[in-house]
């Protein structure tokens, strides 16, 4: 069975389907924008991390159920390193997208568990065909 993500387009943002912004917190903000139906100038970067936060949960219950519960932990020893080093905000942020990035969405079947549909140019511009 596969499962529609309701966050595709962080997945897609995050696995370079869409181009991004040399800052990714434009880039970001536009998809909890479009996500949120809200104005750009309303969302703060802490809006941004929730919409990640809440990819990343939606990963980690995809991934145990291909089999795959050691995304949680290796998401968490990436992400360590981060949060006790007291990092910008930024940084964390793109250690976020790359756990996101790094998701199996193939389980050992090689059978696809979740479809992200194909990146929309109306969303942010287009990286790949």
């Amino acid at each position: 069975m596969t499962y529609e993500s309701k966050y595709r387009h962080v997945w897609l943002y995050a696995k370079y389907w869409y181009k991004h912004n040399d800052d990714i917190v434009i880039d970001l903000r536009k998809l909890v924008s479009k996500h949120a139906g809200i104005k750009e100038e309303w969302v703060s970067i802490d809006d941004c991390f929730r919409l990640i936060f809440n990819a990343l949960i939606e990963a980690t219950v995809i991934s145990t159920r291909v089999g795959s519960e050691q995304f949680l932990l290796d998401m968490i020893v990436r992400l360590w390193k981060p949060l006790s080093d007291n990092i910008e905000k930024l940084t964390l942020l793109q250690e976020m997208l790359t756990s996101l990035a790094m998701v199996n969405v193939l389980d050992n079947n090689k059978t696809k568990v979740i479809d992200f549909g194909v990146p929309d140019p109306a969303v942010l511009p287009v990286e790949k065909s």
